[in-house]
Order: structure tokens, then sequence, then C-alpha cells
């Protein structure tokens, strides 16, 4: 069993894209293929009159790339495999499933296609809200309101996956297409039709939170709410089994109103579309392999926001993806350069604690506190002494505690007895500073202020440059001569 998907073909207009085939039960690639419809290196090389290695390989339409992948997938298979694909999972699009009928010679026409359940579910809600928007009538209070419709979803999905688990196919298929198209009555109080899928017999009764036809929600408020606007939402909402379950819970009969009968009309042939595929969604089949390697492709090449198809880059990031899918590589980072997309170099990075602990970190604390947090607290920058220079790093930080000089007088210091003199040291303490406002009277006054950092010199040095922030000022100043004035008191 085959599971396809293409990607890059949202707009129907891409200039690359990427199929692959990857097998339900090794879980691993079994083909790949990369188109490109434009080639930058040819493009430059016309005007230069040279001849590079072309990445071209796709003229015809953006629509039409994953059609011939995977077609070359299953012509391949038994050349690189020695099998046959004769069965495979995808999505509703039929015009990969028609083109593998079609040209692939003797078994191509047996070939059986199972389908994605997720994405017939996701088709059903996508036709809900299309259908409430070309009929606005259908909306409001006790009508198809957004609850009732995630619901039909849920109910859906629900019987989808019960179905799948029963031995015997045919009941179970036939069981299948009658709870798909019952949904739409369960679901507003009618159960009449209902099998065991219903859990009427059970007494449990939806809350009023999960039952969609008892909900307050008018049209102002579905306007607010951002799960139709919202794509992830849009996907998820009633998706889980938890929600799945709460679906098969029965809401209490309160007779089909014309409103009713009206919403029923219209959501029948959505169902009927879906209950016809009722035997390709036995086996609750999906294909979230491939939607799992879309995961892993996106960090090799940025995702959707960034064209690398310009040239060699966009194949070589397609097929690292490949080889990290199927090599497993559960640590670190892969980086993936290459020359061609047929000469790669994947160098595997491997996360080295101890580096980052003794080298790493250290430098990163200091950094912090010397750089960093002095310049949030009083920036210089655009100023004439510019920002602050980390310089040679202290990557051991001392473990002091300063108290603030209450005396005006002088800054706390600690001096200890050595066989040299103690060099006064001065970053990190409050200080009271005596200025000369007046030269002619000889009036002095004393500033209140933090010594932030050394900007030239060492700390304690006659020749030091301070960088000192007053309390009563705006800005800090460089200070040359803290250490003479220190002196003349002391």
């Amino acid at each position: 069993m085959t599971i396809i998907k293409v990607f890059h073909k949202h707009s129907y207009n891409a200039l690359g894209g990427v199929g692959i085939i990857i097998g339900q039960v090794t879980r691993k690639l079994l083909h790949i293929g990369i188109r490109n419809k434009y080639c930058y290196a040819c493009s430059l090389a016309e005007s230069r009159q040279k001849d590079p290695e072309c990445f071209k390989n796709w003229d015809e339409s953006s629509q039409a790339m994953e059609a011939d992948v995977i077609v070359e997938g299953f012509m391949n298979a038994e050349k690189d495999h020695g099998v046959r694909y004769m069965r495979l999972v995808a999505d509703g699009d039929s015009s990969v499933y028609a083109r593998i009928q079609e040209t692939v010679p003797i078994w191509g026409p047996h070939v059986t296609k199972l389908e994605c359940a997720n994405h017939a579910c996701k088709c059903l809600r996508s036709s809900l809200e299309k259908m409430v928007d070309r009929l606005p009538k259908l909306r409001g209070r006790g009508k198809l309101t957004l609850a009732t419709r995630i619901r039909i979803v849920s109910a859906v999905r629900c019987a989808i996956r019960m179905r799948s688990s029963e031995e015997n196919r045919s009941l179970a298929c036939k069981k299948s297409v009658h709870d798909i198209k019952n949904c739409i009555y369960h679901v507003f109080g009618d159960h009449t039709r209902c099998s065991e899928f219903c859990k009427k017999s059970s007494g449990e009764i939806p809350s009023k939170e999960s039952n969609p036809t008892s909900t307050c929600e008018d049209e102002q408020s579905e306007s607010v709410i951002s799960v139709v606007r919202d794509q992830q939402d849009f996907w998820t909402d009633g998706s889980s089994l938890k929600d799945q379950e709460d679906s098969r819970l029965a809401v209490p009969g309160r007779g089909l109103s014309a409103a009713d009968n009206e919403i029923i009309n219209e959501v029948c042939p959505l169902l009927n579309r879906i209950a016809s595929k009722a035997e390709r969604l036995l086996g609750n089949f999906t294909t979230n392999l491939a939607e799992a390697w879309m995961n892993i492709r996106a960090k090799f090449d940025g995702g959707k926001f960034f064209n690398r198809c310009s040239r060699g880059s966009w194949h070589c990031r397609c097929y690292g993806g490949a080889l990290r899918q199927n090599q497993v590589v559960t640590y670190g980072l892969d980086k993936v350069r290459s020359i061609s997309p047929h000469q790669l170099h994947i160098e595997r990075i491997v996360v080295d604690k101890n580096l980052w602990v003794t080298k790493m970190l250290p430098k990163l604390t200091a950094f912090y506190y010397t750089c960093l947090l002095p310049e949030l607290c009083a920036p210089k920058y655009g100023k004439s002494s510019g920002i602050r220079e980390p310089g040679v790093w202290d990557t051991k930080p001392k473990q002091e505690s300063f108290k603030p000089n209450c005396s005006g007088t002088k800054p706390q210091t600690t001096t200890r007895s050595t066989n040299r003199a103690a060099r006064q040291r001065f970053v990190g303490r409050e200080i009271s500073h005596k200025w000369i406002v007046d030269e002619s009277s000889d009036n002095c006054k004393w500033y209140r202020g933090s010594v932030l950092d050394v900007t030239s010199g060492l700390d304690g040095n006659p020749d030091a440059v301070y960088d000192i922030y007053y309390h009563s000022e705006d800005e800090t100043y460089s200070i040359n001569h803290l250490v003479q004035d220190f002196g003349q008191i002391y």
C-alpha cells in the first residue's frame, strides 16, 4: 500500500513541485520526484553565452506535476523495489488515479484507490461553509450554526472510524452508508432511523456546549468567532476522539420544523457524496505520513515563504528531507549543502552540553551583566562615548553585595591586609561625589550616584575613566578624576 501527496501546488501556478510515495508499513520514502519550471542559472547564462548545469525539468502546467511524479514512481516500482503498487491512499483528486489507470501498463487498470478519511471530512466541512455563505437564511439559532456544522463533520468522521474496526467488511460498508446519510437527522434530534451508532439507549444527553441546536449562537456571534477564518481551527475543530464520541450522543427530539427540513434537503446531497465512497473509506486510512513529511521538508526549505525553485537549492533541500525521513535522524541539526542535486553533503551537528555549560553560558552571563544590563539602564547609544563594548569578559562573576552609602561622604569599601597596597575599586558601588558648583564663591555640592562601568583603564588605577550615573541627572557622565578625588578626601 502506498500513500501519495504533492506539495507547493496551492495556487496552481507554482514554479516547483515535489511528489512522494511512502510505504504504509515501512513509513519510508519509496519514490520522490521533483519538478522545476524555471532555472535562474540558464536565464543568466543566455546573456553570458555559457552552458551551466540546468535544473529545469518541467514545461507543462503546475497542476500536472503531481500526476507525472506519481506515475513515474509507479512505472519504476518493479525496477527499484521489485514490487507493484496495487493500492494507494490519496485525497479526493481523481486526476492522479485516472492517469495511473491510463498510463501504467498491464497492472495500472487494476490499481485500487482508497480515500483519505481526513480529506473527505475536510471537503465536507468546506462544502458546509460554502453552503451557509451561499444561503444566509440557513444561519442563526436553531439552524445550521457553526457548532452544528462541526458536529455533522465529527459524526461522519466517527462513523468512518467506528465501522472500519468491524470484521465483516460487507456489513460494515452498509452500516457506514446508513450512518453517514443519517448524520443530519441524528444531529437535529430525529433518532427514528439511528443505528447502534447513536447513544440514545445509554441515556446520555450532550451538554449545552456540545448541543448545537440549543446553542445561543446567532449570526452576529458567528462573525466574531475566529474559528471560521482561522485555518488551524478550521481543520482541527471536531477532529479529536472526544469530539467524535460526543457526536454520538442523542440530542433530545424536538420535532423537525420547516426550516430543519430545508436544511436537511440541502445537506443530504453532500452526505450522499461521501456515502458513495464508503467502501473506499473503510479502513480509516489517512495521508498523515505524507503530511508529516511536509513538515520535515519545510525545515529544509523554509516552507512556502521562500522561493527555492530558481536553481539547484530546491532539488537539494527536497532530497535532504527524503534522507531525513528514511534515516530517521532524531538528534541535533542536519545541514545540507550541495553544488548540484546529485552531490549532497550532510553535516550532523550534535548538541554539546559540556560546551554550553563550561564556555557559552559563563560568557553570555558576563556579557549580560557587563554590557547588556547597564546599556538597558543607562543607554550610551548615540553619545560620544559610544555603546558599551564587552572587551575582555570576566567569565567568573563575583558574588559581592554592596550597601548604599547613606553618610554621603565615601563609598562602602572592604580592605584586606596584603603585602602590597590594595587598589580601591569603584565599579558597582554607590558614591557621593563632591563638585565645585561656583569657583568664585567656592560653593560645593555633593551628588549621589552609581559607578556603572570602566570605559578606559583598570578599575582603581589613577588613569581610569568611569561611566557614572548621578541620580539627579538624566544621563551618564564620563569621569577621569574619580580616583584622585577619592585620594584627596582619604
